[in-house]
């Protein structure tokens, strides 16, 4: 499926919305207050990757 001009536009801002709310409510709230992402203050891949995998042993021992 193809989408251009303002289809695509819409697409992008819907997306970075929702990337925001999980760096500001998901992200955050396990990486701790003053912590910063992998390259800097701002989500990369390579974070949404680590915390993928990190947030699922931050639950496990919650629970187990």
């Amino acid at each position: 499926m193809k989408t251009e001009g303002e289809a695509q536009e819409k697409a992008i801002k819907e997306v970075k919305e929702k990337l925001k709310v999980v760096e500001e409510q998901g992200l955050k709230s396990l990486l701790g207050e003053g912590s910063s992402f992998v390259n800097g203050d701002e989500l990369g891949y390579l974070d949404i990757g680590m915390l993928t995998i990190l947030g699922r042993y931050k639950i496990y021992e919650e629970f187990f």
